[in-house]
């Protein structure tokens, strides 16, 4: 393992379950606090996870939550076909100024957060890449709408 990832500072504990959840709500009440940009594949808009009603709300949720002035979602839709994003799941954090910039990417076995410059760099560059072929807001909102009507209405 390179010394910059056994080094990273104390941020990568904000990747914990716990923790992602209470900035979530954190960042929904104060949206000064936190800025999320996320973008996600069509195909996690129609592969069912529990049921037609968990979906329903999930989806709506997504909706609801992305209208925050401090949270962008997009969707990259299913017509680009393959993208870098489907290489798997990653987040890039900027905590606080004076604090290095981190980055988390999760594998089939576990996950890594990881503290180096050119690593950082080259997700940093996938992410810009991905984010260029998602739709943006309004349309991310369309498409989302029309899956739970078309998809998961109860």
């Amino acid at each position: 393992m390179p010394k910059d990832e056994e080094t990273v500072p104390s941020p990568a504990r904000y990747f914990g379950a716990e923790v992602r959840e209470a900035r979530k709500r954190a960042g929904m009440a104060q949206p000064e606090l936190a800025t999320l940009i996320a973008v996600i594949d069509e195909g996690v808009l129609h592969r069912k996870i529990g049921d037609e009603k968990t979906m329903h709300e999930e989806l709506e949720y997504l909706v609801e939550t992305s209208m925050h002035p401090n949270i962008s979602l997009h969707v990259v839709p299913a017509g680009i076909g393959a993208h870098t994003g489907l290489l798997g799941a990653f987040a890039l954090a900027d905590i606080e100024e004076g604090i290095p910039r981190v980055v988390y990417m999760e594998n089939p076995d576990q996950g890594l957060t990881s503290g180096t410059p050119s690593v950082i760099s080259k997700i940093a560059g996938m992410f810009e890449r991905v984010r260029s072929e998602a739709l943006p807001r309004g349309a991310t909102h369309d498409l989302i709408r029309k899956a739970v009507s078309e998809r998961w209405a109860p």
